[in-house]
């Protein structure tokens, strides 16, 4: 019977040793990324990105939306016929210089690809002439899920460089690919509707911030940004 009992016993203080070595640390700090179109998100033809900052005395760019400009992002491939097109032509450094010198980094998200592209300070250097000596991190731990018109995001704030009681500054971008059959065309496009200004929330445990944002019906509905959540838990 004290056999019993002591084996009993033994086998608790296994269990209780084992449930502790599975807990999570006490400080990682997980946010949810939360954005839902007007219909269903269309991840083939389109790209969606949240870009961030960590200086609210700065401007996510762009801050208005011209449906006929055309964008391309750090890292990703381009036309370079599409860049030929304006006049004057146009170079890599316009957008780094006029954009991208207010984004400190971004997630991009499209068919096949959820990426995490950083520069090294608080923003992309104006003076970039080479989109392509950027490159996304190779390790990018995050968990998405999409449920026909909303996609979320669940990540460590550690994955996107910042830490706990900071302040994350961002900005939603929705983007027509220029032509998803091509690799240039793939990865580059037009903005057609952004997330209304420069949005900010604290890193602190169990914030939380949404918006409702207003409908563009002229928009086709994959690219018309209806709401943003995000949450700290």
């Amino acid at each position: 019977m004290i056999k019993r009992i002591f084996f009993m016993l033994l086998l608790l203080s296994i269990g209780v040793g084992c449930a502790r070595t599975v807990s999570p640390p006490e400080d990682v700090l997980f946010l949810e990324m939360k954005f839902s179109t007007r219909e269903n998100i269309n991840l083939q033809d389109n790209i969606y990105i949240i870009a961030f900052s960590e200086s609210r005395s700065v401007d996510i760019q762009p801050q208005t939306v011209d449906r006929e400009e055309y964008y391309i992002f750090p890292s990703k491939h381009f036309s370079d016929t599409e860049l030929s097109n304006f006049i004057p032509p146009r170079d890599i450094n316009y957008y780094y210089s006029d954009i991208f010198d207010s984004w400190k980094s971004f997630i991009y998200i499209s068919e096949g690809e959820t990426s995490f592209i950083s520069s090294d300070e608080s923003s992309f250097n104006s003076t970039t002439t080479d989109n392509f000596q950027i490159e996304p991190k190779p390790i990018f731990e995050v968990s998405q899920s999409l449920s026909s018109s909303t996609l979320t995001l669940t990540l460590d704030i550690e994955q996107l460089q910042f830490s706990k009681n900071e302040t994350l500054y961002f900005k939603i971008f929705s983007v027509e690919k220029l032509d998803s059959s091509s690799i240039e065309g793939n990865s580059s496009g037009k903005i057609f509707d952004t997330s209304n200004g420069t949005n900010s929330i604290s890193l602190s445990l169990f914030n939380d911030q949404s918006q409702n944002l207003i409908e563009s019906l002229d928009l086709p509905g994959s690219l018309d940004l209806k709401k943003w959540e995000f949450r700290l838990y």
